[in-house]
């Protein structure tokens, strides 16, 4: 799969990451068929290609040229060669891009933790010592509420 991008990072050529991905997806689903061993790691392609077009989708309804300016950070830092470690200091915006994608799309999406004292939550919920309190991340950084219950 890497060969299919080294083309165009040697020719330097300006790419339609998008499609590049899009197709990566494809193939990476298409091997999962054939190799019996990969079986399961189709579905983590289906979700990771669903999540980077909903991103993409996102980021063009909402921030129209965030792609746009993401691209010209990386060739003004990166200049068409491989980034490296030290670069991440001068890719902020695309830094800004990714810490924004996990808040959007946190991983665990979940949180379970056992209450070790019997308490009272945010909106009067009783919880007795031992029971398991189950946290959706996911819901708490798409809610239009913040932890108190106003409106932000």
């Amino acid at each position: 799969m890497v060969e299919k991008l080294l083309p165009d990072a040697i020719s330097g050529s300006a790419l339609n990451m998008e499609a590049k991905f899009s197709q990566l997806a494809l193939d990476i689903k298409a091997l999962c068929k054939i190799i019996p061993r990969q079986i399961k790691a189709e579905n983590a392609v289906s979700v990771i290609r669903h999540t980077v077009e909903e991103l993409i989708a996102k980021c063009k309804e909402i921030y129209p040229s965030a792609l746009e300016k993401a691209h010209e950070e990386v060739d003004r830092v990166l200049g068409g060669r491989s980034p490296t470690y030290e670069d991440m200091k001068n890719l902020k915006f695309l830094t800004q891009c990714i810490i924004e994608s996990l808040r959007l799309y946190p991983h665990p999406p979940v949180l379970i933790r056992r209450a070790q004292v019997a308490d009272v939550l945010p909106g009067n919920y009783k919880v007795n010592a031992g029971r398991d309190i189950m946290i959706s991340v996911y819901n708490i950084h798409h809610s239009s509420e913040d932890q108190c219950g106003d409106q932000i």
